[in-house]
């Protein structure tokens, strides 16, 4: 967050999504400028400010907001768990979708994460419901799963509540002053941290019995596969799609004469297509994207190559897969 003392209007937030769908150079510039970013690590010799401006993504947006007259710019991140494994960055706050106990410590581990800096004020936030209970989904759908641990025993679930208000001790976690790993670990204060614990021990017990019981290296294939699946059966298999130097969306399918082999079709009617909202940043446009890629030496259909989760076929009267030119690929309601 960068102050302007001089202007006059509040900002409104520049907005970057973090996620799997984005094509591979798009990813690769967000992920480097992110890193470059958010490596906040005390210098005695560099005022922290000036090294964020350092980077001309945020100069940028920075500019842009005081050529507006605003009083400051803020810059968000929407990410998926993509940020809260493996990436060390750190934020000046967060605001954080349940899903696990484990999920909620990963994701405010990145918040004041190099600086340690004093807080005057809460700087990290939960939500009561994650998104598919506020979605109004029956009672007893499973809402903390992929990500989560939530599961079915015998025909209930393991997280008899889904209202972080009830199953967190807000007074305990008050008096801790921070968000740590004993919210994952103190199972008799925080119920949710025990249901999470419930369902872990329930899923090994069901799944590793004939691993640990079994003489044989068959447990290794796809039956064990099939038994644990990573995602919803119904959900279908990611395709590879990937846009030509006229900007048309090819999918990669099976060859006609060679069933094994995968060659690219035009398939332009199959996805929408969204601008990039006034607030976006780290958002590079097609020739933007192609200038980079070239200069790698990556071909227009390398660089732009991307794994699309594609629309249940259930659901292909009200969704569709669009691509943001900011934001990359998601299954957007159609209007």
């Amino acid at each position: 967050r960068e102050p302007h003392p001089h202007s006059q209007k509040t900002a409104l937030p520049d907005s970057r999504s973090h996620h799997a769908q984005l094509s591979r150079i798009h990813r690769y510039l967000l992920e480097r400028n992110l890193d470059q970013i958010l490596t906040r690590h005390p210098s005695p010799d560099r005022d922290p400010g000036q090294r964020l401006l350092e980077n001309k993504e945020v100069r940028t947006a920075v500019e842009r907001s005081q050529a507006k007259g605003e009083t400051e710019t803020i810059l968000i991140v929407v990410a998926t768990p993509v940020e809260e494994i493996g990436r060390d960055h750190d934020f000046d706050w967060g605001l954080i979708e349940p899903s696990s106990t484990q999920a909620i410590v990963q994701a405010a581990g990145r918040i004041n994460r190099h600086r340690l800096a004093p807080t005057a004020s809460p700087n990290v936030g939960v939500l009561q419901f994650n998104f598919l209970e506020a979605d109004h989904r029956s009672d007893d759908q499973l809402v903390f799963q992929r990500p989560g641990l939530e599961a079915l025993i015998n025909e209930r679930s393991s997280h008899p509540s889904h209202d972080l208000a009830k199953t967190l001790d807000w007074q305990r976690l008050l008096e801790h002053g921070q968000v740590d790993a004993r919210l994952r670990y103190l199972i008799e204060v925080h119920a949710f941290a025990r249901h999470d614990d419930i369902a872990c021990a329930h899923q090994i017990k069901q799944h590793a019995a004939r691993f640990l019981n079994s003489a044989s290296p068959l447990w290794m294939g796809a039956t064990t596969y099939d038994a644990v699946p990573l995602r919803e059966r119904t959900s279908p298999m990611a395709e590879t799609w990937t846009k030509n130097a006229l900007g048309e969306h090819l999918r990669q399918e099976p060859s006609p004469r060679q069933p094994k082999q995968r060659i690219l079709c035009r398939r332009d009617s199959l996805i929408l297509r969204e601008r990039a909202p006034v607030n976006a940043w780290l958002a590079w446009n097609t020739e933007q994207l192609l200038a980079h890629a070239s200069g790698m030496g990556l071909t227009c259909e390398q660089a732009m190559q991307v794994e699309v989760r594609p629309v249940r076929e259930r659901e292909r009267d009200s969704f569709s897969v669009t691509e943001n030119e900011a934001f990359g690929y998601y299954k957007a309601r159609k209007t």
